[in-house]
């Protein structure tokens, strides 16, 4: 029944399943996660370095700035969403600070963790969106590409909450080829 069912990628340097195939299939097998989660609490993907689409790339925030992300104005957000980060979720600092550094993150949003961390990830996460969101409903008019910032923002946040989790809990995350 899976047969055909292909994944669309707008960045075609981004490593992604291009079918579902047995393989993938095997790798969701009930079974086998809830063997991976007797030993690890957060399975995501490996960490991509944006360097590999760029090498000019200094900073997340350069890669915002493409105009097929959001353009200057996703610089701008990205800047606007470390210093939420700095003010209300300082100990998330040191983990932004080395994905500034490094460019790695986790793409996608694409991870499986245990429900008590699902849910944590998603109040920090939330935490600081909502605050951007509630900045952009003070303006006249929401435009979709804020919208769209957002989203790429939440990759960021999403990947700063594994990292920090994985430093704090070593060998508890596991990281998956694409």
């Amino acid at each position: 029944p899976y047969k055909g069912i292909g994944v669309w990628c707008a960045v075609h340097t981004i490593p992604m399943y291009s079918k579902i195939n047995k393989k993938y299939l095997r790798m969701i097998n009930p079974e086998i996660l809830n063997k991976l989660f007797d030993e690890y609490d957060i399975v995501a993907g490996k960490k991509y370095n944006l360097r590999c689409i760029d090498s000019n790339y200094q900073t997340p925030a350069d890669r915002m700035a493409e105009p097929v992300m959001a353009g200057e104005e996703g610089r701008i957000q990205y800047h606007k969403m470390e210093k939420l980060i700095r003010e209300l979720h300082p100990e998330y600092i040191s983990e932004l600070e080395e994905m500034n550094k490094t460019c790695e993150h986790y793409l996608c949003n694409m991870f499986v963790a245990k429900k008590e961390l699902y849910n944590e990830c998603c109040e920090f996460v939330f935490d600081i969106l909502l605050r951007m969101l509630k900045e952009f409903k003070e303006k006249d008019e929401i435009l979709l590409g804020q919208m769209r910032t957002l989203a790429l923002l939440s990759e960021f946040l999403t990947s700063l909450f594994i990292s920090k989790y994985k430093r704090e809990h070593t060998n508890k995350v596991k990281e998956l080829p694409f």
